[in-house]
């Protein structure tokens, strides 16, 4: 997982303002770990609210598969994503819309929280992606912490403080006994912000 954010743990101000948050530095290790990855993965929250390109833009950088979940298949026809680096996988529900993307659109069963992620995963291993970067949005995080299917996460803090505003992980709160624990493993300065590596414990 990998969210930018400030101190208070917000992704966007309470008016939805998230460019940005971290500096300059903060992103292009962000573009950094897209080079590294099979995938680079977003729920359709992210990909409305941002409409993100998902390229790496880093001097000989790999684009990483762009993967978005869309549940509903709203992903606009002329959304970024679509003409800005390698060919989109796009997972929606099996009754959804029929649409005309310039997208590979996989269909898969519904579940409580939008998409079965378990069909999700095995199809992407079909296709040979074995490492996804996912960027969000809070309910993806969630989604996939609480079924401990997570192995690292890169949080990217900016000296700032929003108070209000969506977090980085939202859903059903978390008991404290239950809550997913992750062990640092590296923090750094990225400019004037902080790079923090956890990893599952």
């Amino acid at each position: 997982l990998k969210a930018a954010l400030s101190l208070d743990g917000r992704i966007a101000s309470a008016e939805g303002e998230s460019q940005w948050i971290t500096g300059e530095p903060a992103r292009q290790a962000g573009h950094g770990l897209r080079d590294v990855h099979d995938a680079v993965l977003v729920g359709s929250g992210t990909l409305i609210a941002d409409d993100p390109s998902l390229s790496t833009r880093i001097e000989g950088g790999r684009n990483a598969r762009p993967v978005l979940l869309d549940t509903e298949l709203r992903c606009a026809s002329d959304a970024r994503v679509l003409s800005a680096g390698l060919r989109p996988l796009i997972y929606c529900a099996q009754d959804a819309p029929q649409r005309d993307l310039d997208a590979d659109i996989v269909r898969v069963e519904r579940s409580e929280s939008g998409l079965d992620l378990s069909a999700v995963l095995a199809d992407l291993v079909s296709q040979g992606i074995l490492s996804v970067l996912v960027e969000g949005g809070g309910r993806v995080h969630h989604s996939l912490l609480s079924r401990g299917w997570v192995d690292q996460v890169h949080l990217f803090i900016a000296p700032m403080v929003l108070a209000e505003g969506p977090g980085w992980v939202r859903g059903t709160p978390f008991p404290l006994r239950g809550a997913p624990r992750l062990q640092v493993q590296e923090v750094t300065a990225v400019g004037e912000d902080i790079h923090l590596v956890l990893e599952s414990a």
